[in-house]
């Protein structure tokens, strides 16, 4: 493949994109001063002279740089691409003399999650959030309530800080400078508001440049296309919970928890992989995935016949490498639909709508073609072979060890806590590195590397093979990287070498720095010696998408940036924030009066986050935290969606053995989380229960839990007898769950039989009786914590 640099096409294409990228650079430097004579063209060109100007010498010519600089200093006029572009990502067509009226400088970014509605008509209290670079360690991510002031301070620390990092940029590459920039841009523009003209400022700086800049790509690239200039496209990978899940305990094989983990992490990776390999194909940009996670993805392409066909041709070839791979438990899906620039602005929701039910139709024939044209693929699935006994799918010689997929699993669960860095290439690169090579057949190799040398990284940002060098959850430019990828890698480590005791188990020690096996992890819990299993997603997602922008007379504001913004704050919360919670509840159980665990000043973490990202997660961690995590999460997530009262997550735990299958434990979560969903969302369902995160007219999940606290902490204290929880139970299942009032006398009984203590009685019959029994009807989840967490193991 050429170097961009060396393609004159290439680099006007590449000059436009930055162009687009940096079109409106100037309202951003136009807030952070007082001078107010100055329009944000102008001073847009003082920072192009100022701070790009030089480093673009040895990437473009003096004319593509023209490009560039006409963009930012009168785009409106000039630049027919990177005009429409602007229109288009806009949602509307902005005329010049519709510049912001007031003063910007008092405006901050209305959170996008105060502009969704579904169920709920009455409007969601203004939050917006504060200037401060991206972090995902921070909660500067989170909105707070709106207070309109001058923020021209604010901005100018924001700018500067903008403007530091854009100077240091070496034009090693065209493809490291633009991918420098994508990456400053979002970490500094990502709250900065794209226009104050509009009533609701709800789509950001950087969400408007990205889009802008892809579209002003592929319409460079369609430019003799008379109407339909796109495609948006869009791809499916299926079997991905079967194949995460499709692992087994063998005899004389442990490390079934970071197979887990390399496992899930290596499906996260596989629709990236895919989708930068079609943009690369195309000659496009990062800008151009529109969205990436949970198995999907959505790109925005030139509408030409070459495009097509090589997806057509891509299709067959990606399900053929799936299929010879994993015996065709993944598939993949990818169609598209036509649009024009008038679609993309008014029309975006119906081509999602059309686009999603093309996906559903192609799923239900994935691999037909293998069955009519490619017979030698079938033949090789007869009878007769070995297969690897922990993933059931691989051919193996050897049927005593693992195939050599679930050992690159077993590596990456290995090597992902300690990761700093991801590494995207084209091909394998040659020479010695500190990390996991982690290939992908000829789609591209990824490389998750522990630790990298300034002379590696001149080495590989110069390269043709190397598409993208990331720093992982951390934003801070190190060795001229200032790529950033957020991954919710939270999982406990042994900080020095330890057993559990009285266990023969291969599982129950660990060595320095290793990941803890579920063996220790439920050894870790508070009584009871087990784990708990949480599956938790985001309530309505698809009607958020749909239906959550539409207004009352049928007007639409799911507009293409509107989107992309909802995608990339969810992935933020699931991808990245979800590790800080992590770190939080483990602090608190380490202080936890009643964590008497002999080891807990030898591990890192209690929690193994299997997977986060986009709305959903799986987190595996000691039976008795897993519910205060859960909580923990969900409150979080809410203070993060403004307390929108129509966007929401439900949960479901599943409590277990360690040896217990994980196939099974993580399918009887999500049953759970079925659960929590059937009865109306905004639920968990644990112990066997399912019950509101928070409501006012009944017996809630924090309630119930500080019950269930009080019930352990009475058992602990020798004030109640563990037999009396027992005979809660039992009553409760004997009187029809408490819908026979029967149930009252016998508590009143069993009570008076029990507890000496006055204030204690009196507590429980004001829980069990006065308060309308609504604790009794739930009885199930305060008496299971409590039990639990004073059995003794035997």
């Amino acid at each position: 493949m050429k170097n961009r640099g060396e393609d004159r096409t290439d680099r006007m294409k590449e000059a436009i994109i930055l162009g687009a990228m940096l079109h409106d650079i100037g309202k951003f430097y136009q807030r952070s001063t007082q001078e107010s004579n100055k329009d944000h063209q102008g001073l847009g060109l003082e920072f192009f002279e100022r701070s790009i100007s030089e480093n673009l010498t040895d990437l473009f010519s003096d004319k593509e740089k023209e490009i560039v600089r006409n963009a930012i200093n009168s785009h409106h006029q000039v630049i027919d691409f990177i005009t429409e572009a602007d229109w288009i990502a806009s949602g509307e067509r902005v005329k010049l003399e519709d510049e912001e009226f007031g003063d910007p400088r008092e405006q901050s970014l209305s959170s996008i999650f105060t502009q969704i509605y579904l169920l709920n008509q009455s409007k969601v209290n203004d939050f917006s959030y504060k200037l401060e670079p991206l972090s995902c360690n921070s909660r500067d991510i989170f909105p707070v309530e709106t207070q309109r002031r001058n923020l021209v301070q604010e901005y100018k620390k924001l700018w500067q800080g903008f403007e530091d990092e854009i100077k240091k940029i070496r034009p090693l590459s065209v493809r490291h400078y633009l991918n420098s920039v994508y990456y400053i841009l979002q970490k500094y523009a990502w709250c900065v508001p794209s226009a104050t003209y509009k009533s609701e400022p709800d789509i950001s700086l950087f969400d408007h440049l990205k889009i802008a800049s892809a579209i002003a790509g592929a319409l460079y690239l369609a430019k003799d296309v008379k109407d339909k200039k796109f495609l948006l496209v869009g791809a499916d990978i299926s079997g991905i919970q079967n194949f995460i899940y499709r692992i087994a305990r063998a005899q004389g094989i442990g490390g079934i928890s970071k197979r887990l983990r390399g496992r899930s992490f290596y499906l996260i990776l596989l629709p990236e992989v895919i989708a930068r390999y079609i943009v690369e194909k195309v000659g496009l940009f990062l800008s151009n995935i529109l969205f990436c996670g949970g198995g999907v993805f959505k790109l925005l392409l030139p509408n030409l016949s070459e495009t097509k066909n090589m997806l057509e041709e891509l299709k067959d070839k990606l399900n053929s490498w799936l299929f010879e791979e994993y015996g065709g438990e993944l598939g993949i899906v990818i169609e598209w639909v036509e649009a024009s620039g008038k679609d993309l602005s008014n029309n975006y929701s119906v081509l999602l709508d059309e686009l999603e039910k093309k996906l559903a139709t192609a799923k239900r024939k994935k691999f037909g073609f293998l069955f009519k044209s490619n017979y030698e693929l079938i033949e090789k699935c007869e009878a007769g072979i070995k297969v690897c006994r922990v993933c059931g799918v691989s051919k193996l010689k050897d049927d005593q060890r693992p195939c050599n997929l679930c050992d690159l699993h077993e590596r990456i669960g290995m090597i992902l806590p300690r990761a700093k860095y991801i590494m995207f290439c084209l091909s394998e690169i040659s020479g010695n590195f500190d990390g996991e090579k982690v290939p992908f057949g000829d789609f591209g190799t990824v490389y998750i590397l522990k630790d990298v040398s300034g002379s590696m990284v001149d080495n590989w940002l110069s390269s043709d093979k190397v598409l993208d060098l990331l720093k992982i959850n951390e934003t801070q430019i190190v060795s001229d990287i200032p790529g950033f990828r957020f991954v919710g890698n939270s999982a406990p480590l042994a900080k020095q070498s330890f057993s559990v005791e009285d266990s023969e188990d291969e599982d129950a020690s660990v060595q320095e720095g290793n990941v803890l096996s579920f063996e220790i992890i439920a050894d870790s819990s508070i009584g009871d010696k087990k784990l708990g299993i949480l599956k938790m997603d985001v309530d309505f997602l698809g009607l958020i998408f749909s239906v959550g922008f539409e207004r009352e007379g049928g007007s639409s504001r799911r507009s293409i940036s509107r989107l992309s913004s909802v995608s990339r704050m969810l992935d933020l919360f699931f991808c990245g924030y979800i590790n800080k919670i992590c770190n939080d509840a483990f602090e608190e159980w380490k202080k936890d009066n009643n964590n008497n665990w002999e080891h807990k000043d030898k591990v890192s973490q209690i929690f193994y986050v299997v997977y986060s990202g986009g709305d959903d997660l799986l987190i595996v961690g000691p039976w008795s935290e897993t519910p205060k995590l859960a909580k923990k999460i969900r409150d979080e997530f809410k203070k993060y969606t403004c307390y929108n009262p129509d966007i929401n997550v439900s949960a479901g735990i599943f409590v277990c053995r360690p040896k217990y299958p994980i196939s099974l434990a993580a399918k009887s979560a999500g049953e759970f989380l079925e659960y929590s969903k059937d009865k109306g969302r905004n639920r968990i369902t644990v112990f066997g229960d399912t019950v509101e995160w928070s409501t006012q007219n009944s017996a809630d999940f924090e309630k119930l839990m500080e019950f269930g606290e009080s019930l352990f902490d009475f058992i602990s204290r020798n004030k109640i007898p563990r037999s009396f929880v027992h005979k809660l139970m039992s009553i409760y299942k004997q009187y029809r769950n408490g819908d026979d009032l029967n149930y009252i006398p016998a508590v009143i009984y069993q009570i008076a039989r029990n507890i000496d203590d006055y204030n204690i009685r009196e507590y429980l019959m004001q829980k069990l009786i006065i308060d309308r029994g609504l604790f009794f009807k739930n009885i199930k989840i305060p008496v299971s914590y409590a039990l639990l967490k004073t059995r003794k193991e035997v």
